[in-house]
């Protein structure tokens, strides 16, 4: 196992050797803009420029939790029915038989009593833990958990 360098330190090492490049050879006339002139915009430009890298690898992912219960599912269900059969009167020419048997037999899919669940991922992604808190948590029924090496 090796150490894995990071790019900010290369960019910071390579700012400050332009940085101590710019000193030696710029510096007396540095004197006559001012001290801290030139100095100052390189400081500014590596603060910046590390703070965009931060903010791109900081993006957050909503969380969006939904809650439903089998009345907003047997809702959602028929509101799909009555859309599938005005659907029909107005376009007679497509068959929607496939669609309308599996929206008929979606009823009975959703009434399953086991679950079973794979958690596949590299290592250290949090693929036991997120087990765990499903396990905790309890209401899932029946559950089998397959493993994959």
């Amino acid at each position: 196992m090796g150490v894995k360098l990071n790019k900010p330190i290369l960019i910071a090492g390579v700012g400050l050797s332009i940085t101590v490049w710019l000193w030696s050879n710029l510096g007396n006339s540095v004197l006559a803009m001012g001290e801290w002139s030139v100095s100052g915009a390189i400081a500014l430009g590596a603060l910046l420029g590390l703070l965009q890298n931060k903010n791109k690898n900081q993006q957050k992912r909503p969380v969006v939790r939904v809650n439903v219960d089998s009345k907003t599912v047997d809702k959602a269900i028929s509101q799909t029915q009555k859309m599938l059969i005005s659907l029909t009167q107005e376009a007679p020419e497509l068959t929607l038989n496939n669609l309308a048997e599996k929206l008929q037999q979606l009823p009975e899919l959703l009434k399953r009593q086991n679950l079973t669940i794979s958690l596949i991922g590299e290592q250290k992604v949090g693929k036991t833990a997120l087990e765990k808190i499903l396990v905790t948590q309890g209401n899932l029924g029946q559950v089998t958990w397959l493993e994959n090496p």
